[in-house]
């Protein structure tokens, strides 16, 4: 089965407590998996200051939420996170047109085990 590779990127307000990120991740995973898309990975790409203010906020902490689906995935992913208060903004892109589904999450299961590997190092 083929689908296509998206990255969501994602940016939450700077005060976000860890219960509200673990319910958008979940938000996340079944908006994608209602909509025929299979999850990848979530990463925490860190608190970073902002190009431009958003909301009075100078800072926020992006996330790369990366998974495979089509256009009624991406649609539904968005409408979710529209909702979220504490999302700032957020943007999807298309990274592979035809990918193949089973061989795509072994290799995401292997990045987050080297991204485990290395967390653990520290």
């Amino acid at each position: 089965m083929y689908l296509r590779e998206y990255e969501l990127i994602f940016i939450v307000r700077p005060e976000t407590d860890e219960a509200a990120i673990q319910q958008i991740s979940e938000k996340l995973a079944a908006a994608t998996e209602e909509n025929g898309g299979v999850k990848l990975q979530l990463v925490l790409w860190g608190r970073k200051r902002l190009a431009y203010e958003i909301e009075d906020f100078n800072k926020g902490v992006f996330y790369l939420y990366g998974f495979l689906g089509d256009a009624a995935t991406v649609a539904g992913l968005e409408r979710a996170l529209r909702f979220e208060e504490v999302v700032l903004r957020f943007m999807t892109t298309k990274i592979s047109d035809r990918v193949e589904v089973e061989s795509r999450k072994e290799r995401a299961d292997a990045e987050e085990a080297a991204r485990a590997a290395i967390g653990a190092g520290n």
